[in-house]
């Protein structure tokens, strides 16, 4: 076991005492880890060695985790190991294990723990995972839709049930396989259309997905009628790989039935799971590990269980109710009171259930909590910048753009905020300056934000400025000895990026198709690659390339109204006026202001 030892101040869940009696069940309650949900990623914000660093939970890896250039950045000392990781696309990689002398979140602090470092990035701007070496140290109760993960020890309690919230409500109950320091992973069984498939519990995977192989076993494939593209996923140090949305009659998981379930499925490539099950199973359940039991609990929360498809139908519960007499809950409470609440008491709490609601997209219920994140708390940037996101996504730009000049108000170096405020503003051109500046000044070289902020320079035609953003993200990457674990569509944005700003501004134009060309190597089927260097070919003069790249865009977006006026152009000047005029009155159907942003490229008909 990676971790050495611990220091916890415990919290007693009911009376303990030397009177009890011999069958007394005792939960003890150990400090809980407060959890913030970007999206379906659920953050953890920690100090290692003193440092905050905010970490992913991440229940399906077997060790905490820290990034190469975090790892580095902190001056952790550190070793080779002697075993591989193997990521969730089947990538694997041998890393090297950092010692952190102190390691702390809320309320708790560990000594002398290790994690394993890997090159990459992680997703939410992560410097790492928190893994089982640090989870199992207690039972778990994972509370995700409240915003709180507990470590509870329980004492005396045998194999009496332990979703201790459940007097009334019908528990599924899990067989995990015997979990250690060895065996870390969180593994049962489940049926999928009846069959037999081995599932995976993991926090740390956005979305529950189902192997090919699983899925072939029970007549799903993804040429199956119905079953439809869905993207790519991406695991640990993985490349992308392809995954679908299928149909399936039922999944039975502990005894609660999923019927017509939609669920990806994609080449997960798990030796040992047929099916994972991410953080939109967990939003959808209150979860409790029992690593003494070697049992996992649940009960269901509602919406939609695996978050693809909010129509799908409430599970149908597990045969019977969890008998309250046997329960852990009435052994272990002496009152009420002494249980844990999910009620939040201050605008932290709030915020971060709001977030979880948002994660599971019931918006009502998020921004009701806002609302009373943004009262308790009017001195706290954070709870602004959530409320003015859900504005955003609700169509309130107004509102929205109210809260993030309180955030940014209230915290001017708040980058994100000023991107987002930005992107808002637009076409207020010295509202846009004024953050672009902000930006600027406060971005480091390497800041994601500079390609954020070259696009909105583009949007104003300060091609130049975008042009000098795209450079120092780009220059300061490829200085970096670690710039090959960049994603590789983050590199495909910088270089498309550049290479339509200069199209766009004729400047540079030989860099421009150098640019384009990375570009659609790393991402081939991207229309905005091709769509950029057809640009650059229509500018060089070089039509029959041009043509052909915005064939191949429009083939992958045929309302792709700046790649349909780019082909018009090109076609006009090769004399094929039927087609040119077809496609340029196409592009101004879709989008009127199209020919006057040809127009300020220096294309025209």
């Amino acid at each position: 076991m990676l971790l050495r030892s611990t220091l916890w101040t415990a919290v007693l869940l009911g009376y303990c005492g030397a009177a009890a009696a011999a069958d007394r069940c005792t939960m003890i309650r150990l400090p809980d880890i407060q959890v913030t949900m970007h999206g379906l990623t659920p953050m953890v914000s920690s100090k290692i060695d003193g440092t905050e660093e905010p970490l992913i939970l991440d229940s399906g890896a077997a060790y905490s985790m820290l990034s190469l250039e975090v790892a580095a950045r902190l001056n952790l000392s550190h070793y080779r190991a002697n075993f591989y990781v193997v990521g969730a696309t089947g990538a694997m990689t041998v890393p090297d294990v950092a010692i952190a002398k102190t390691f702390a979140f809320d309320q708790a602090q560990l000594q002398y723990v290790d994690f394993t470092v890997t090159p990459g990035v992680f997703a939410a701007g992560a410097a790492g995972l928190l893994g089982q070496n640090v989870l199992q140290l207690a039972d778990v109760e994972y509370d995700l839709a409240d915003g709180v993960v507990r470590l509870i020890r329980p004492v005396g309690c045998g194999n009496r049930p332990m979703a201790y919230w459940a007097t009334a409500q019908n528990v599924s109950v899990v067989d995990l396989r015997d979990t250690s320091a060895l065996h870390p992973h969180l593994l049962g069984r489940a049926e999928l259309n009846g069959s037999s498939i081995r599932i995976l519990f993991d926090t740390g995977a956005p979305h529950s997905i189902i192997s090919l192989h699983a899925a072939k076993s029970v007549g799903v494939t993804p040429g199956t009628p119905g079953v439809t593209a869905a993207g790519e996923v991406s695991g640990a140090g993985g490349e992308p790989k392809r995954v679908w949305s299928a149909t399936f009659a039922s999944v039975n998981i502990g005894g609660e039935s999923i019927l017509h379930a939609r669920v990806l499925i994609g080449d997960i490539e798990d030796s040992e799971a047929d099916m994972v099950l991410g953080a939109d199973f967990f939003l959808a359940h209150r979860v409790y590990v029992a690593n003494s039991q070697h049992k996992l609990y649940f009960t269901y929360n509602g919406g939609p269980v695996f978050n693809l498809n909010t129509a799908t139908p409430a599970p149908q519960p597990a045969a019977g109710p969890a008998p309250a007499a046997e329960s852990a809950a009435a052994a272990a409470a002496s009152s009420a009171s002494d249980m844990p609440s999910n009620q939040p008491t201050d605008g932290e709490g709030y915020m971060r259930r709001a977030m979880a609601y948002s994660a599971r997209h019931e918006f009502a219920s998020a921004l009701a909590d806002l609302d009373r994140a943004c009262q308790l708390a009017p001195r706290d940037p954070r709870v602004f910048y959530q409320r003015a996101l859900l504005y955003r996504h609700d169509q309130q730009p107004g509102l929205a753009l109210a809260d993030l000049s309180r955030a940014i108000a209230l915290d001017p170096g708040d980058i994100d905020a000023r991107v987002a405020h930005a992107t808002l503003s637009l076409p207020n051109r010295p509202a846009v300056e004024a953050d672009l500046a902000a930006i600027d000044h406060l971005a480091g070289s390497e800041d994601d934000a500079r390609l954020s902020a070259a696009a909105l320079y583009g949007s104003l035609e300060e091609y130049a400025a975008a042009a000098h953003q795209y450079d120092v993200w780009i220059d300061s990457h490829q200085a970096d000895t670690s710039a090959w674990a960049i994603p590789p569509q983050t590199w495909a944005i910088a270089f498309s990026g550049r290479c339509w700003t200069q199209g766009a501004a004729r400047l540079n134009l030989r860099r421009a198709l150098s640019d384009c060309d990375r570009a659609v190597d790393l991402l081939p089927k991207s229309a905005e690659a091709l769509d950029s260097r057809a640009l650059v070919y229509l500018q060089r003069g070089e039509l029959d390339h041009a043509i052909a790249d915005y064939d191949a865009a429009l083939k992958l977006q045929p309302r792709r109204a700046g790649a349909l006026y780019g082909r018009g152009l090109a076609e006009m000047r090769q004399g094929h006026a039927a087609s040119a005029r077809a496609d340029l009155a196409a592009a101004v159907a879709i989008r009127p202001a199209v020919a006057q942003r040809f127009a300020s490229f220096g294309l025209e008909p």
